[in-house]
């Protein structure tokens, strides 16, 4: 986050106006990046993770909160009012309140489609008409689809961060699969280090069956152990699908194990 909100923010100060911005009041990082921005469209778009955002970067002190609303007591900087925002499956923006029917899961991507609508209509696009258009995305890059493989209905996640694991979870959870975590710490993708999983509220899956795979399948089943879930180990990660009961099976991985697995599927000529 941090590298990356200074990038925005030096970008946007670089910028020739006029420029609209479509930006994420919920979150202190995103709304410091783009204080240079002259035209910002608001969106309520969520901060499952606000460790990262506790501290006002310019004052470095702690934010308060207390609702929806954060501020900085010391110089002034608060959450702006949004002008979209997601009630319940309806995206609700000046005006408008359009159904999302998504063929992805997960609350996020929900947001994710308010803020693709925010946009839209920026351009001028007419947001029912991009709300039937995002309706028909099944996957995003691999992610989310059905793979058939001997009788399993494999669907990958991508768990990148903090807040795509808890979003993870939630999916893998919610929707009653069998369970696959698949860890591998290596390659270009800043995945050497297997911590995160320990960010993760795995608690909440507690009482599960799940099978722990990849290069870090130990240290993914500890964690999963220590989480209270019923876990077996299996390195490979198409062997710990065919470890799994037939039927729908979530498999949650890291970057380099998804993209990993997501070529093995391809190899496999699932579908």
């Amino acid at each position: 986050y941090k590298p990356r909100a200074r990038d925005w923010r030096e970008t946007l100060e670089a910028v020739d106006w006029p420029l609209t911005v479509v930006a994420n009041a919920d979150d202190p990082i995103v709304t410091w990046a783009v204080q240079p921005a002259e035209d910002v469209v608001w969106v309520a778009g969520g901060d499952e993770w606000s460790e990262d955002g506790a501290i006002c970067r310019d004052c470095i002190v702690r934010l308060r909160r207390e609702g929806e609303r954060w501020w900085c007591e010391s110089c002034g900087q608060e959450r702006q009012e949004p002008s979209w925002r997601l009630v319940g499956d309806l995206a609700e923006g000046p005006g408008v309140s359009v159904p999302l029917e998504l063929a992805v899961p997960g609350r996020m991507n929900r947001h994710n489609a308010v803020f693709a609508l925010a946009a839209a209509m920026t351009l001028g696009v007419d947001p029912h008409q991009a709300a039937e258009a995002m309706a028909g995305v099944g996957n995003v890059d691999g992610r989310y689809n059905r793979r058939s493989v001997d009788g399993r209905l494999v669907r990958l996640i991508l768990a990148k961060n903090p807040a795509s694991w808890q979003e993870s979870i939630t999916i893998a959870g919610d929707s009653g699969d069998a369970l696959v975590f698949h860890l591998t710490a290596r390659g270009d993708f800043n995945s050497k280090d297997a911590s995160l999983a320990w960010d993760a509220p795995l608690e909440r899956l507690a009482g599960r069956d799940a099978v722990a795979t990849g290069h870090r399948a130990s240290d993914m089943a500890l964690r999963l152990e220590v989480a209270g879930l019923n876990v077996k180990r299996v390195r490979d990660p198409v062997e710990a699908i065919l470890a799994s009961p037939p039927g729908p099976v979530s498999v949650v991985g890291n970057y380099p194990a998804f993209l990993d697995l997501r070529e093995r599927l391809d190899e496999l000529g699932a579908t």
